[in-house]
């Protein structure tokens, strides 16, 4: 069954994050989990990671940088473990190569 915004915004944490990765919720997410950060995710190869960190540290309002993984680890928990595992948390991916928005 799908979940409605106004009834999202009263869950818990785990709720939120299980209702979204599930499927069960398949719009904005702005304004849900309650005093709690939103962020995007970039995953960049390797050869340009050191680059792009370098750029969000120098550009620290439009572009901060609120965690980092090591080369190839699939999760990036800086504060806590159910953080954020890449291969099960975005409920929907926009993919961009080369400046490009991917298919």
């Amino acid at each position: 069954m799908l979940q409605s915004y106004e009834t999202l915004r009263q869950e818990n944490i785990e709720t939120l994050r299980a209702q979204i990765r599930s499927g069960s919720y398949r719009s904005h997410t702005a304004g849900l989990g309650k005093n709690l950060l939103q962020a995007n995710l970039a995953i960049i190869p390797e050869a340009f990671a050191l680059d792009f960190m370098r750029f969000c540290q120098r550009n620290p309002k439009p572009c901060p940088l609120i965690g980092a993984s090591d080369t190839g680890n699939p999760s990036c928990s800086p504060w806590d473990t159910a953080w954020i595992f890449v291969p099960t948390s975005p409920p929907t991916t926009s993919i961009a190569m080369a400046g490009w928005k991917a298919p």
